[in-house]
């Protein structure tokens, strides 16, 4: 193989066609996606699949436990249906808390989740009448 030598350089090559080819191969080297969208996606992926995975288990379990129950107590689908809207109900109320703390944990909601509990339980207390006052 033959190295080029600085009067190579010098005599036999044009400085400025060197410089832009050396540029263009730097540029070319450099990875086209940064490394932080890359992370985004990722993170973005592994939240919507979190969250999905928190609906399709509640139904699962839901299911799986009024299938049990049919079976135990020799009934046929009702407490299958009717833990399957249980595990329903729960799912969707699993993906909702998750996404709420998924949203704190990024920044985007202010609110602290004690202040969310807290506001949550007064409001709770002022609809059934109890408060600790006795009132």
């Amino acid at each position: 193989m033959h190295k080029i030598s600085e009067t190579d350089l010098e005599t036999g090559f044009d400085s400025e066609v060197l410089s832009s080819l050396q540029e263009r191969v730097s540029q070319a080297r450099k990875p086209q996606i940064s490394e932080t969208e890359t992370r985004g996606r990722g993170s973005a992926i592994g939240m919507a699949y979190r969250l999905s995975m928190e609906l399709v288990v509640g139904i699962l379990v839901g299911g799986f436990i009024g299938w049990w129950l049919d079976k135990w107590l020799s009934t046929k689908p009702i407490f299958l249906l009717v833990m399957l809207l249980l595990g329903m109900i729960a799912g969707v109320v699993n993906m909702l808390r998750t996404a709420r703390d998924m949203r704190q944990v990024l920044g985007v909601d202010d609110t602290p989740v004690s202040d969310v509990k807290t506001q949550v339980t007064t409001e709770t207390k002022k609809h059934t009448g109890e408060f600790s006052d006795g009132s």
